[in-house]
């Protein structure tokens, strides 16, 4: 999205929360930010351009600030919480199985949030986003963090093991 609206002639653009769905607020022709829209998702997305008068109304809901509709740095900032809610969970049930101690579970998970802040940081300052690439660096980096613990050999590798069930 931040892409998109750097463009000339786009104004703004907007995304619902859950991404299915991106308004393109333009200046001048449409059919050129729709061109931009379809080569920015090719092959993740199906562009579909609304109605004219559907059109207005999500350009006037996005405008007006409704809720429900975000902006490029607002959807990080959305992914960004729902990682962390992810990996906080992940990282609990994980320390379960594996059977960490209350004190192990709560240096595990705050170790896996500062990885979450970490990938984050790095991979959002890209312009272009690659769910596979945050995957494999989110996954890369939760492994340094269970090493930093300082758990037995045994614990640990059945922490990594647990923490792999968890992830797929």
């Amino acid at each position: 999205m931040a892409r998109i609206e750097r463009e000339p002639g786009v104004l703004a653009a907007w995304t619902d929360r859950h991404g299915g769905v991106l308004v393109v607020a333009t200046r001048g022709d449409r059919g050129a930010a729709l061109a931009l829209v379809r080569q920015e998702l090719a092959g993740r997305s199906n562009v579909v351009p609304l109605a004219s008068d559907a059109a207005a109304a999500a350009i006037g809901a996005c405008l007006a600030s409704k809720p429900g509709w975000y902006r490029a740095r607002e959807t990080l900032e959305l992914s960004k919480e729902e990682a962390r809610v992810l990996a906080a969970r992940g990282a609990k049930r994980a320390a379960e199985i594996a059977g960490l101690e209350a004190a192990e579970t709560a240096r595990l998970e705050a170790s896996v949030r500062e990885a979450c802040e970490r990938v984050f940081a790095e991979h959002f300052a890209h312009e272009r986003f690659d769910g596979h690439g945050l995957d494999r660096k989110l996954v890369h980096e939760v492994g340094i963090a269970v090493d930093a613990l300082d758990l037995p050999a045994a614990k640990r590798e059945a922490l990594r093991q647990a923490l792999a069930d968890v992830v797929r």
